[in-house]
């Protein structure tokens, strides 16, 4: 750990500022780097080792026809290690990435091997806000029954959309479904950041998409005015 001696000027300052903590050694002042947690206990943290290890657990519940159909599926896709070295992927690997990259907001574990498929699908996504039905998302589902996993975004006037406004916005919530559309009343996350909102509000929702483990779709922002 680099340890560097401060001159008068910083003597008066303790604490942590930024990634450097000012501590008190022998007399003088040093200054250190702030150490970095390496094992994060956050809620989101917690629920993602949960999940995991429940689609761990799941492989070994499966028939040995569905071990065979994840084993075939990963055959035909090549994984690439960190020397840039490519081999196929294992069934149970497959597996659990499918279920907790590609699919991590599904509501049940994926048994089934999903088609990877190209990013750029023709989504239509929109977007109603109405004072007494709801805040409502609909997007296209083109390979229905396949799964298609949605991100959405929200803020609480009208925003440009352009890419680095789209910064602004906030997550708000995350559904993976094989129905077509694909819908989300997202009325209850947007009241926990930003509380209800009344007719004739502006509002600006952000939707990304994307099919099976595919990479998703760029941002689509929708500019909207609250229905009474």
């Amino acid at each position: 750990m680099a340890i560097y001696r401060t001159g008068p000027l910083a003597g008066s300052i303790s604490g942590a500022i930024g990634g450097v903590v000012f501590v008190e050694a022998k007399g003088s002042k040093v200054v250190r780097h702030r150490p970095v947690k390496l094992h994060q206990r956050g809620p989101f943290v917690k629920r993602s080792r949960a999940f995991l290890s429940n689609v761990v657990r799941h492989w070994a519940t499966m028939t040995s026809l569905q071990r065979d159909a994840w084993n075939t599926a990963a055959g035909n896709i090549n994984s690439t290690n960190r020397l840039g070295q490519a081999s196929p992927m294992l069934g149970f690997n497959y597996f659990v990435k499918t279920n907790t990259v590609a699919f991590p907001g599904a509501r049940a574990i994926v048994e089934v091997p999903q088609t990877l498929t190209a990013r750029d699908l023709a989504i239509n996504p929109a977007a109603a806000f109405d004072v007494v039905t709801g805040f409502d998302v609909q997007i296209d589902n083109p390979d229905s029954p396949s799964f298609l996993q949605i991100q959405v975004y929200g803020w609480p006037s009208w925003v440009d959309p352009h890419p680095f406004a789209a910064t602004r916005l906030v997550f708000l919530d995350e559904r993976s479904a094989s129905a077509d559309p694909v819908q989300d009343n997202i009325r209850p996350e947007w009241i926990d950041h930003f509380g209800d909102m009344v007719a004739g509000q502006r509002f600006t929702v952000g939707i990304k998409a994307r099919a099976s483990a595919s990479p998703f779709n760029p941002m689509t922002i929708i500019q909207g005015i609250v229905t009474a």
